[in-house]
């Protein structure tokens, strides 16, 4: 349906309606887990949204993974945090393949996002 909004849109229309699907960290994938991320792609997702993982091990082994089976061919990959303990978190995923963003999530403090932002050094 959104591709289908977008292509009927008018040419001086300068937004786009971008579909976007969340994860889970799980590893190893397992395969129907990895068919499912692609079947989100082909159905019409650009970004894929992965929860909250503090384990940085278990969050660079998935992202290896993804890029391995070239799942990150599909999406802009965003990581969630929350501002704390974010800054450290940012910088080693930051290093990460396949990794296109960091989302900060904010419930109550905006001023937590800039602190941890600044704090990060990136």
């Amino acid at each position: 349906m959104a591709h289908a909004i977008n292509e009927e849109g008018s040419s001086s229309v300068q937004n786009e309606l971008l579909i976007g699907t969340a994860t889970t960290v799980v590893a190893p994938i397992p395969e129907q887990y990895s068919t499912e991320l692609l079947a989100r792609a082909s159905a019409g997702a650009r970004f894929l949204l992965i929860q909250p993982c503090l384990d940085i091990n278990v969050l660079g082994r998935y992202m290896q993974e993804l890029v391995e089976a070239k799942i990150t061919w599909n999406y802009s990959v965003i990581v969630n945090l929350a501002p704390l303990p974010a800054p450290q978190l940012m910088q080693e995923i930051a290093g990460i393949p396949g990794v296109s963003g960091i989302n900060l999530q904010c419930t109550g403090n905006p001023e937590a996002v800039i602190a941890a932002i600044e704090s990060s050094g990136l």
